[in-house]
């Protein structure tokens, strides 16, 4: 295997280039694994995060 992540087996590259729209999204999941214990409201991961409010848009309620 090469030093490419995009070589591995596992498809992660081709998902977070599919998916992950932006830097916050993968620091959103990582939040979200390190503590999944956690139930996070959707302003207590803007406030975590350090978000706008603006990129709340979409969620649901």
């Amino acid at each position: 295997m090469s030093g490419d992540p995009a070589s591995g087996d596992g498809g992660v590259a081709e998902f977070v280039r599919d998916h992950m729209r932006s830097v916050w999204a993968v620091q959103l999941l990582l939040r979200l694994r390190r503590d999944s214990a956690h139930c996070w409201s959707p302003e207590a991961l803007v406030a975590e995060l350090r978000a706008s409010k603006n990129l709340r848009r979409g969620w649901p309620s």
